[in-house]
């Protein structure tokens, strides 16, 4: 009986990035990166190479002095002018892997964490994270829901029976990076996918040709390519993080209007009204703005905090 391919080698990772493009959030972008700093902090993330990316796409509020109050030292805020998520976020993963790059560690080594301005990670996030990358190439976690008051009374109900945020198993303490046997991993597994939580690669990341400049839909479809790739991808309830519950966000089709579509109308959580997602480069970009350095790529050289 054959044994298959064999697997690849995954190379311990060196280098970890968190990548946060934020549209008009000066609200909610300080609790995102206080809480990016304290996972960056953790005792299993501390030995690696650490950096944080801010990515304020066309920001007309106070988004960018929220960012500088809450940067620290080594930290890039960029600025750039898309009004498209997937451009922002390609932007972003860009910009980590060439900083890191610069500090001497590979993509190979690179692990990119992506998350949203408008969510908030626990303590153990990117620790989770890297057990996870010493047996895959990418891993896929859920969303909870921070605060529920915008909407009718059953809204939640019918988010949890149909979501299913909620952990089905978990092995060790809470709060703490652990491993399930398989008939966890079975009930733990999920069929989400959210850019709020969603961590690759680097050279898994490139392969796949990061992030489409999609305005909706980007994380989905670099989640297909990693699998036309054959990589190898967790899904798994264990990743979780807390994102906003308001009912108006920053994208259309995105994650509010999802929430929207489960007040008492009928609709179901997967009933997103149509969106006609189209490719938006930065001006004067030109079709192989992808092979671009990032400060090229973004239109504006990226700013390090003091």
């Amino acid at each position: 009986m054959s044994a298959g391919p064999p697997a690849r080698p995954r190379r311990a990772i060196q280098g970890v990035a968190v990548v946060i493009p934020a549209h008009d959030e000066e609200q909610r972008l300080g609790a995102c990166i206080d809480s990016a700093h304290r996972a960056l902090d953790h005792r299993l993330v501390r030995s690696t190479q650490r950096r944080l990316v801010v990515v304020l796409d066309s920001c007309h509020d106070g988004s960018r002095a929220v960012a500088d109050a809450h940067a620290r030292r080594g930290d890039l805020i960029v600025d750039v002018g898309v009004r498209n998520v997937g451009t922002a976020r390609a932007a972003g993963n860009a910009i980590a892997l060439h900083e890191l790059r610069r500090l001497g560690v590979p993509p190979a080594r690179t692990w990119l964490a992506n998350t949203d301005a408008d969510t908030t990670v626990p303590p153990w996030w990117l620790a989770r994270q890297l057990r996870i990358a010493g047996r895959a190439d990418a891993v896929a976690g859920v969303v909870r829901v921070d605060d529920w008051s915008e909407h009718a009374l059953d809204t939640r109900d019918r988010f949890e029976a149909r979501y299913g945020s909620v952990p089905l198993r978990i092995a060790g303490p809470v709060g703490e990076p652990g491993d399930v046997g398989t008939a966890g991993r079975v009930a733990d597994a999920h069929p989400h996918v959210h850019g709020a939580n969603l961590g690759v690669r680097g050279d898994a990341y490139q392969a796949a040709g990061g992030f489409p400049d999609l305005a909706c839909s980007e994380d989905h479809r670099l989640w297909q390519a990693l699998r036309r790739d054959d990589r190898e991808l967790v899904s798994t309830r264990r990743l979780w993080v807390l994102t906003s519950g308001r009912r108006t966000g920053r994208a259309v089709g995105g994650f509010a209007d999802a929430l929207r579509a489960l007040d008492p109308s009928g609709a179901s959580f997967n009933s997103r009204p149509p969106v006609r997602s189209a490719r938006v480069r930065p001006a004067g970009a030109g079709a192989s703005d992808r092979d671009l350095a990032p400060d090229d790529r973004t239109g504006r050289a990226c700013r390090r905090s003091p």
